[in-house]
């Protein structure tokens, strides 16, 4: 079975208007990558036509940057949706 490599694809972000995190979306889906991305192909160019849909919508307010980074790695499944695997 061949795959595609698609290039320049982002996961499609969910955010609620108006917020403000302690870090860019940007940094919250480098810190999923680490974890609950990769397995779609983020940060190695080959996601699916329709990459996966991460809720930052789901952060609670008022977290500071080492809160939001310990949510982003315990609740990353969650955020990145039902379908994505932590790596061991």
């Amino acid at each position: 079975m061949r795959t595609r490599k698609r290039r320049n694809q982002r996961p499609i972000i969910v955010t609620r208007l108006g917020e403000e995190l302690a870090f860019d979306s940007d940094r919250c889906i480098e810190i999923l990558e680490c974890g609950f991305l990769r397995g779609y192909g983020v940060g190695d160019g080959s996601l699916p036509a329709f990459g996966p849909v991460v809720r930052l919508d789901l952060i609670p307010d008022g977290l500071n940057a080492a809160e939001l980074e310990r949510f982003l790695r315990e609740n990353g499944a969650e955020l990145a949706g039902s379908g994505c695997r932590q790596r061991g």
